[in-house]
């Protein structure tokens, strides 16, 4: 839902829409008078329809500068009835789903109070009446039936420039000027037209009696007023369906029938199999980031320490605070080691980079997870859209080790290796420089040289170069490797143990205006390797370690919507649980069962629980309160 500064119509219908697009209930969406319903299109039920109402109105008081839309809706959830097939010719009277549909409809109205209530006041748009609703019945073939509730939206103020040219006022010789405005700060006794500027009233045909009403709130009672006969009113919404009329007396019991003898006992079913460990998946929105490597990745970023060569990386660092501004260092700091996450392409699930994370590290505003890689398929662009997803936890914890068995006798050394040719100090160097700094041209200006040292010296001169220089530029791009072997206009000079001096010719290599990279190896030669000696005999195996921690599973669990406190160091509701099982280092997760799905999903509850094993108890945390109970099953291993 993006943030702007003027919500307009455009903009409110497609917020109704994008609840209803995520709403598991319902199929379809409109927007129109409820006579359009099916002109254009067959509707898919259970479908939702909008309808702007004509009491909308733009509050300007007495300043002249106020503009505050109040917009009105009819708002309709409809699904259709299913007649039961030989109901009336079995029973003497109909039946159908009428009421099953008209307390899911309600729930759908419910939820989008809420959904408003949570989400849409953040922008300035607010519910300013209560919410009436009413059943609605559509009598035509389809035969649906639901409930229409009424939404008046109060919109935030917006000053504004009008969009017009600019207008001048020509006052007539003969018009009058007015130098000031009427005002209740320019009439002489304003309180006095605030209590006889009577601006409505009431009348009460059983007294005869008007009341008039002025602008502070006074009020006067005019008597004897008779009206003449006005014409017919529109006709009114059809009313509630009257109460249910009391049952008939019960007949008499008939007499009881003979027991019939007990059957015997089956046989016993075969155990079923053990189901599948549970996975617990949560995603963000993210978005990756491929000019640095280390550091602070950004608000809403994603890095690798190699952007090259991502799936190679062994950290990656990720925002505490995701895409659309929300914070979720908590979610962050609870993901264990061992944990597996992918990374993936937010529109294309195909597009992906599977890791496990080590130890995770806190950098105030980031955090790094170690990674080893798992799978992948693609590699992300500079600010490419992604989901972070938490895939699952890592198993329960290992028993203890068992005792190392006694170590096998030695065996006998191998002979030595012949020994190598003497060796030139380290058998590698890397040097990097990039940019123009610490090149010049002490000979000519045809070529330009840079002197590279050796941190540490070889032995002698006798070592090979490698170089690789890149000119960073997409109209003139140049890649190329040189070695002692390649031609004249690149070349090495005043070669020592301690470094060399690297020339190329300016007309190749124009390192003024470019961005350049020169990767420098060089090898020194190593001795030829002895010959392994022969293994020792095998130890013999140690004691097996102890068993881990038993699994519990208690079902049923209910997490009562009253039970949820505000943890306002925090800012998260949190619930605790508790069970004599949750000791020692013991892990607890929670799944909510179907029919309670959705209320998770809209609480926001995190997959991650805090223990405290002193207290036997397991926390539950969530961005909002649930709107009703949770039920499901919690599990302890």
């Amino acid at each position: 839902m993006p943030i702007t500064s003027i919500i307009s119509l455009n903009q409110l219908i497609d917020w109704f829409q994008n609840f209803q697009e995520n709403h598991y209930f319902l199929k379809d969406f409109g927007f129109g008078e409820p006579y359009d319903i099916g002109t254009s299109r067959q509707m898919t039920f259970p479908y939702m329809w909008v309808t702007l109402n004509e009491d909308s109105s733009i509050a300007t008081g007495t300043n002249n500068k106020t503009a505050i839309p109040d917009v009105s809706f009819s708002i309709m959830f409809m699904d259709k009835i299913n007649i039961q097939e030989n109901y009336l010719d079995a029973n003497g009277f109909p039946s159908d789903n009428s009421q099953e549909i008209l307390s899911d409809t309600l729930q759908c109205l419910q939820d989008l109070v809420t959904m408003i209530q949570q989400n849409w006041q953040q922008y300035g748009v607010l519910i300013s009446q209560d919410v009436s609703f009413y059943p609605a019945v559509d009598e035509t073939t389809d035969k649906a039936t639901g409930v229409v509730g009424r939404f008046v939206l109060r919109l935030k103020q917006v000053n504004c420039v009008i969009p017009e040219a600019p207008t001048t006022i020509v006052v007539q010789p003969n018009q009058a000027t007015f130098a000031t405005l009427l005002t209740c700060e320019t009439l002489p006794d304003c309180p006095v037209f605030q209590t006889y500027a009577y601006t409505g009233g009431t009348y009460n045909s059983g007294t005869t009696e008007l009341t008039l009403t002025s602008l502070n709130g006074n009020t006067i009672v005019v008597s004897g007023i008779t009206g003449g006969g006005g014409g017919s009113g529109t006709s009114g919404t059809s009313g509630t369906s009257g109460t249910s009329g009391t049952s008939g007396t019960s007949g008499t019991n008939g007499s009881s029938g003979t027991s019939g003898s007990s059957g015997s006992n089956g046989t016993s079913g075969t155990s079923g199999t053990s189901g599948s460990n549970g996975q617990s998946n949560s995603f963000f929105d993210y978005q990756a980031k491929t000019t640095i490597t280390t550091g602070d990745p950004g608000l809403g970023h994603i890095i690798w320490d190699n952007q090259f060569s991502q799936p190679a990386s062994t950290t990656i660092s990720v925002s505490d605070t995701k895409q659309g501004g929300d914070n979720i260092d908590l979610f962050l700091s609870n993901i264990p080691s061992g944990s597996t996450i992918t990374i993936q392409d937010k529109s294309d699930h195909t597009l992906y980079q599977t890791f496990i994370v080590g130890q995770s590290v806190d950098n105030s505003s980031y955090w790094t997870f170690p990674v080893t890689y798992v799978s992948s398929t693609t590699i992300f662009g500079n600010n490419q859209d992604v989901l972070f997803i938490f895939v699952s936890m890592p198993s329960g914890t290992s028993g203890t080790s068992g005792t190392s068995g006694s170590s096998g006798q030695n065996g006998t050394s191998g002979t030595s290796g012949t020994s190598g040719a003497d060796g030139l100090g380290l058998s590698s160097k890397s040097i990097i420089f990039t940019g123009d700094t610490g090149w010049y041209n002490p000979v000519t200006p045809v070529y330009s040289r840079y002197d590279v040292v050796f941190a540490q010296p070889f032995g002698s001169t006798n070592y090979s170069i490698s170089i690789m220089f890149t000119k960073d530029q997409s109209t003139d791009p140049l890649k190329s490797v040189y070695t002692t072997s390649s031609p004249t206009n690149v070349g090495v000079i005043n070669k020592s143990v301690s470094g060399f001096t690297f020339e190329v010719e300016a007309y190749l290599f124009d390192i003024t205006n470019q961005r350049t990279e020169i990767i420098c190896v060089a090898n020194g030669e190593t001795g030829v390797p002895g010959t392994s000696g022969t293994s020792g005999s095998s130890g013999t195996s140690g004691t097996s370690g102890i068993s881990g921690n038993p699994t519990i599973t208690i079902t049923g669990v209910t997490l009562n919507q009253t039970g949820w406190t505000y943890n306002i160091s925090t800012n998260y509701w949190e619930y605790d649980y508790v069970n004599t099982g949750i000791t020692g280092s013991v892990q607890v997760n929670f799944t909510s069962y179907n029919s309670t799905s959705n209320v998770v999903i809209l609480a926001g509850i995190y997959p991650f629980i805090e223990l405290d094993y002193g207290t036997n108890t397991a926390t539950i945390t969530a961005d909002y309160q649930p709107s009703t109970d949770i039920t499901g099953q919690i599990v302890i291993y």
